[in-house]
């Protein structure tokens, strides 16, 4: 008796325990946020909780014995079957699927199954629901952004390295020729200049249009920036290249209605031809920017193809080659600061250096003419190791006489990050001017994100000194978001086109949003380059972005002038 008294009470026990947990039980399940259903071992619904009936729509009464495929899209149907067949072997699965809504569309979420289990016997399968439609939204603008010009829906400048690298490889494959067209409008400037930005940018979305609608769907057309567009066509020869040239001279000089006016723009054309003008998508591109040139000096309005016989550009660059080449013995280049300011504690915390070329006898040259010529030169090797020492040097110098800096940027180029003594050059030269590598952050352009494999292991090796990296001009479309989340980047940058026309175009506003989102949920730092007027610095202040650079604060100073506002 005192034994059966024992088993009476103990069982009284466990059916209040087993009670209790199914009261929590289900009280978990209609309180969750989440979609929460249960199904039969047959995959028909037997129970689903309040938050998924309002994802949904659909009431529990007719969700109940209905099948669970009945709510998923017929191209998601397998792997929704397969996904449910493993669980009822006894395995927790997660998939991103769509689920039917009342109203006809299908949702994005994020479903999590796991097997009922019961004495070791799978008897249902419980299902959790996250709705990810936003999420998804979001990363599908990020997505467009990274592979498309938001203005005329091209691919940009990253998705026509990626496509222009695969076709040179199909074209080799195949031993035929690649034609490739530079474009570029004629007088664009003007446009902007006496009608405005806005009607820039309806001009350069015409264009767009008539671009693709003249062409055919094999003909790879994007646009690389500004006023600059570019068209890849396989299996073309000179013949068929000159004609498609011709085609888009004749579609582009239609008149364009402009703000009720007609508006007249014409293209000059640069063609190169792979195998015979470039072996490589650099060269190939190169040689049709240098043959597009040619075609704006003959006049405009036409088309001309690359040619081996050296012009007079040609022979300028050699001069200047030359001319640099002296200048790096005889330390004919300076360095000017540009202030960096935190919007927060409202004072110069960083400093970008830019390199200046005082030539004795060509005078003041522009970073734009030599930049590029010392990279094709490799001459931007060693002008880039002098423009870090000297930076170094001197931010050291400052820093030992008090000054609160806290950023040292300083623009690396796509050929001396690549050299294989990089990292090794840059701790030598920090060691050399004794500043401490925490105060240092290497500039990099989103081009180099393209090489990825190259690039992760130096990055890597130089976060573990303590060097900062910063993705310059970000935003222009080059660098794919995965590569930013593994490599493990310090700060962005946003590229000033973006905030040249952020206070009157629509588009800049919400991508320059979306740069900012994105770099709060990365937890970057941000920095906004190129901000000229109090109406883009409020606007800016208004997103919650902290640090600008741009010449409503100060344009770059040589650093005696710097002086004066670091110590004033």
């Amino acid at each position: 008796m005192i034994r059966d008294n024992k088993k009476g009470h103990s069982f009284v026990k466990t059916t209040r325990q087993n009670s209790f947990f199914e009261h929590r039980y289900k009280s978990f399940c209609q309180h969750s946020p989440d979609g929460i259903f249960s199904l039969s071992l047959e995959g028909v619904f037997t129970d689903v909780n309040p938050a998924l009936v309002a994802l949904c729509g659909h009431s529990k009464s007719q969700m109940i014995e209905r099948s669970y495929t009945d709510y998923i899209p017929t191209e998601r149907l397998n792997e929704n079957i397969a996904l449910i067949q493993l669980t009822k072997k006894g395995s927790v699965q997660h998939i991103q699927t769509e689920f039917l809504h009342v109203d006809g569309h299908f949702i994005q979420i994020d479903l999590t199954t796991i097997p009922i289990i019961v004495d070791q016997e799978v008897l249902g399968i419980q299902g959790i629901i996250k709705d990810v439609s936003n999420e998804s939204a979001r990363q599908n603008q990020i997505e467009e952004m990274t592979y498309y010009d938001p203005l005329t829906k091209l691919p940009n400048r990253n998705l026509f390295n990626i496509r222009l690298k695969e076709l040179l490889e199909q074209t080799d494959d195949n031993h035929c020729q690649l034609a490739l067209l530079f474009i570029d409008l004629d007088r664009f400037k003007l446009v902007n200049d006496t009608l405005g930005h806005s009607a820039g940018d309806q001009l350069l979305k015409v264009v767009a249009h008539r671009l693709k609608e003249n062409l055919n769907e094999e003909a790879f057309v994007a646009r690389l920036g500004g006023d600059e567009f570019v068209l890849v066509l396989g299996e073309t020869d000179q013949p068929e290249a000159a004609i498609i040239a011709q085609t888009i001279i004749k579609a582009i000089a239609k008149p364009i209605r402009i703000n009720e006016q007609n508006f007249l723009i014409t293209p000059s054309i640069g063609i190169s031809l792979h195998p015979h003008d470039g072996n490589d998508p650099s060269m190939l591109v190169r040689s049709a920017d240098i043959a597009m040139y040619q075609a704006k000096e003959k006049g405009r309005n036409c088309y001309q193809f690359y040619l081996q016989s050296m012009g007079e550009q040609t022979k300028r660059k050699l001069e200047m080659e030359r001319a640099l080449r002296e200048s790096l013995i005889n330390n004919d280049f300076i360095l000017h600061y540009q202030p960096q300011v935190d919007l927060e504690l409202d004072r110069i915390t960083g400093l970008e250096a830019l390199v200046r070329w005082e030539h004795p006898l060509l005078g003041l040259i522009p970073p734009l003419e030599f930049i590029p010529l010392a990279e094709e030169t490799g001459l931007i090797v060693p002008l880039g190791e002098w423009i870090l020492r000297a930076a170094c040097q001197q931010f050291h110098l400052w820093l030992e006489r008090g000054c609160s800096l806290t950023r040292l940027s300083v623009n690396i180029s796509v050929i001396q990050f690549d050299q294989d003594n990089f990292c090794q050059r840059v701790i030598e030269i920090l060691e050399e001017t004794e500043l401490d590598p925490e105060y240092l952050e290497l500039e990099i352009t989103e081009s180099q994100m393209l090489n990825f494999d190259s690039v992760i292991d130096k990055i890597k090796n130089l976060r573990s000194k303590g060097v900062k990296i910063a993705i310059d001009d970000f935003g222009t479309g080059y660098s794919p978001l995965s590569h930013l989340r593994q490599i493990g980047i310090d700060t962005l940058k946003i590229d000033k086109g973006f905030i040249t026309n952020i206070c009157n175009n629509p588009r800049d506003k919400v991508i320059v949003q979306s740069i900012v989102y994105m770099a709060q949920m990365m937890k970057l730092n941000l920095i906004a380059e190129g901000v000229e007027t109090a109406e883009q610095l409020k606007l800016l202040v208004g997103e919650n972005l902290k640090e600008v650079q741009g010449f409503y604060f100060s344009r770059p100073l040589p650093f005696l002038e710097l002086e004066s506002l670091l110590f004033k």
